[in-house]
């Protein structure tokens, strides 16, 4: 379980002496990867705010509140719990899989980032999906379009999906406790 992560595979290529090195490389890559993602998510998120304004000030902005995001105090107090940090990678892209479910009615931009977080680790799994639930209840209460009725269906399918998938790693861990 604590070796879910995929980032974990990297450690083959380091020898034994130099796993510090390799676990300052881990969580760099990490935050760098969570700084990537979220600005993933306010590029798709926000373009049309983004196109309003010139190319030097979007990428400013986009740049400042991705590297605020990556070095956000969690991401910081839990640099010693690697682990930990793939929910702060992937929660961008759930929150982006929520937005395309609403936009387009798409359900795997939604279903693989949240099963990757249940895999990475479940605990910060559940809360992404707690954050999810919570961000969806928002996203229906602000858009007052038709067929709400079938985004719940897919949020509640999806949400169902991505915890089977998650769980060939959740069922195991649950039997070793």
């Amino acid at each position: 379980y604590y070796l879910s992560s995929p980032f974990m595979l990297l450690s083959v290529f380091f020898p034994k002496e130099n796993l510090h090195s390799f676990f300052d490389i881990l969580v760099l890559l990490k935050l760098s990867l969570a700084s990537m993602t979220f600005s993933i998510f306010l590029v798709n998120r926000f373009r049309k705010y983004l196109t309003e304004n010139t190319e030097s000030a979007r990428t400013f902005f986009v740049v400042l509140l991705s590297c605020c995001y990556g070095l956000c105090q969690y991401t910081i107090a839990q640099s010693s719990n690697i682990m930990w940090i793939d929910g702060v990678i992937l929660l961008p892209l759930v929150i982006l899989g929520i937005d395309r479910l609403f936009e387009e009615h798409r359900l795997i931009p939604y279903v693989v980032p949240l099963s990757l977080s249940f895999i990475t680790n479940y605990y910060i799994g559940f809360m992404v999906a707690i954050f999810s639930a919570l961000y969806f209840c928002w996203q229906w209460a602000s858009h007052h379009k038709p067929q709400l009725l079938r985004k719940i269906a897919l949020f509640v399918g999806g949400s169902l999906l991505s915890g089977m998938i998650g769980a060939i790693v959740l069922i195991p861990t649950y039997l070793a406790l």
